[in-house]
């Protein structure tokens, strides 16, 4: 099977937390880079989480 994204992320939203996970990286010539985060649900958090995946 062909890789078709090269970058993707997961969040998982609670009432007082996100945690976002993204795997960067090629599938063809080894893992990809796992990153873990986690940021609080207010609107300061919520930007910087913008900007940590921009």
């Amino acid at each position: 099977m062909e890789v078709m994204v090269k970058r993707c992320a997961g969040i998982d939203v609670h009432k007082k937390t996100i945690t976002v996970c993204t795997l960067v990286g090629s599938l063809n010539r080894s893992k990809p880079k796992k990153q873990t985060k986690e940021f609080d649900t207010t609107t300061r958090e919520l930007q910087a989480c913008a900007q940590w995946l921009e």
